[in-house]
């Protein structure tokens, strides 16, 4: 069993002086064992993933007008990947939009698409994990199978997937899927 003890996301590390303490933190304990045989009849462990949620959508989580918006780039979330890698950092994940909030700010008007993102990503990058989102509503399984198949082999089998339901309706009613 995997669990995910933290999401980072660079943004907040870059604004947050308690990101530094949390992550110093967490990354310390991130090897440690918990012993459930006191709430279950066996022992099981659990072993924490800690990773960051990559900026593929514009601005990426800063919902304000006192930073410069700006747009995703395949470069930017390079970056942060391969920082990430050199960190000693789980995975990456990204998310997927179809619409975004605009707004003065555009926030996530413009999205990188998941799956192909993960796989310049996973092209260029050795151990971490690469994790990409899918919408529920927006894709057939058989396809999402395939994609994340070929993903999987790609990246040598650091692959998973992030799996949403979509609650955002105007996203999905411009698509006639609500």
């Amino acid at each position: 069993l995997s669990v995910i003890g933290l999401i980072l996301h660079p943004d907040c590390m870059q604004c947050n002086p308690r990101v530094d303490f949390w992550q110093s933190a967490l990354m310390a304990s991130r090897d440690g064992v918990i012993d459930d045989s006191q709430r279950f009849s066996h022992q099981r462990r659990v072993s924490m993933k800690f990773g960051v949620f990559l900026p593929n959508g514009s601005n990426g989580y800063i919902i304000s007008n006192a930073v410069t918006p700006y747009l995703p780039t395949y470069q930017h979330n390079l970056e942060i990947t391969v920082e990430a890698e050199k960190q000693g950092l789980d995975f990456v994940l990204s998310m997927m939009k179809f619409k975004g909030f605009g707004g003065d700010t555009g926030y996530w008007d413009a999205c990188l698409e998941s799956f192909t993102l993960m796989a310049g990503l996973a092209a260029n990058t050795q151990s971490i994990g690469i994790i990409p989102t899918v919408t529920l509503l927006s894709q057939h399984p058989a396809y999402v199978a395939r994609m994340i198949a070929t993903l999987d082999d790609m990246s040598g089998g650091r692959c998973g997937l992030n799996i949403v339901t979509g609650r955002n309706k105007p996203e999905y009613t411009q698509m006639g899927q609500w």
